[in-house]
């Protein structure tokens, strides 16, 4: 995202609700992962690329 269009959108109220709202849904995010691990304890291959891919997301969104 251009940086200039962020520094716009960040004030905005509805962003931040938004943001807000994801923010809340990880650890529901989490514990869906959780029981899918717990479900498909032996395929470590998409375990893993979910998890990489949790992992991703959440410093992405740490950095907004």
């Amino acid at each position: 995202m251009d940086r200039i269009k962020y520094a716009k959108v960040k004030d905005d109220p509805e962003f931040i609700e938004y943001l807000d709202q994801l923010k809340a849904l990880i650890p529901m995010r989490n514990g869906i992962i959780r029981r899918y691990f717990e479900k498909y304890k032996y395929q470590k291959k998409k375990r893993e690329a979910i998890l990489a891919a949790a992992l991703e997301s959440e410093e992405f969104i740490a950095k907004l």
